[in-house]
């Protein structure tokens, strides 16, 4: 589709997380399952317009609709992780500038690129989650979205190039607060696979950097 129509940037056409304002046509708004399971079927469409960026993170038995600052559901390394699993060449912060004033996260949310030179899907699976590696230049970013289940995979970095790679890492925070952050920095070796564990409705997303003798 890009390819024919380059000047086609993104396309909505998706219950998007706007409905967590509304009752109505539904009243559960956008849980993280249906997250996950949007990259696995509209987006295989095409770029996907998606109101990423939302601070208000709550998991779903605590959500209740408000039309104004209106929550997100799943943890805010969900919500960063969109950045990446979604193609969406127009990705915005979604809530009021003010919302996203000395939050964790904000710096990495905006270095991460709305155009990349590789993809790869890392691990897939509707009922449970989602991996997306996305190269730009020579920068590697994860992005990594659990449903509605905790979600632990063991990822496969060969794809990613031989490395050693300076990572650092955005993972769902050990208090259960999902709106709280831990950030990890590590070196990693392609041969040996990537241990993520993401909470339920969690998440995760992370940049490599191909370290040079």
């Amino acid at each position: 589709m890009e390819r024919t129509w380059p000047n086609v940037l993104s396309y909505e056409g998706i219950l998007n997380q706007e409905y967590n304002k509304w009752t109505r046509p539904i009243d559960i708004g956008t849980p993280p399952a249906h997250n996950v399971e949007a990259a696995l079927t509209r987006m295989l469409a095409g770029s996907m317009d998606y109101h990423q960026g939302g601070m208000r993170s709550v998991m779903p038995e605590d959500y209740v609709h408000r039309s104004k600052a209106p929550p997100v559901q799943g943890t805010r390394a969900h919500e960063i992780a969109m950045y990446v699993v979604y193609l969406n060449h127009l990705s915005m912060m979604a809530d009021y500038p003010v919302a996203y004033e000395g939050q964790a996260g904000v710096d990495f949310m905006v270095e991460i690129p709305t155009n990349w030179d590789e993809t790869r899907v890392l691990f897939a699976d509707i009922d449970t989650g989602i991996v997306v590696a996305r190269r730009r230049g020579a920068t590697w970013y994860l992005g990594g979205m659990a449903g509605a289940e905790p979600l632990a995979v063991d990822l496969d970095l060969s794809v990613l190039g031989d490395g050693p790679f300076d990572a650092l890492l955005m993972l769902d925070d050990a208090s259960g607060q999902p709106t709280a952050l831990a950030t990890r920095r590590l070196m990693l070796d392609a041969s040996a696979p990537l241990h993520v564990e993401m909470a339920r409705g969690g998440g995760f997303a992370g940049r490599l950097v191909p370290v040079t003798p």
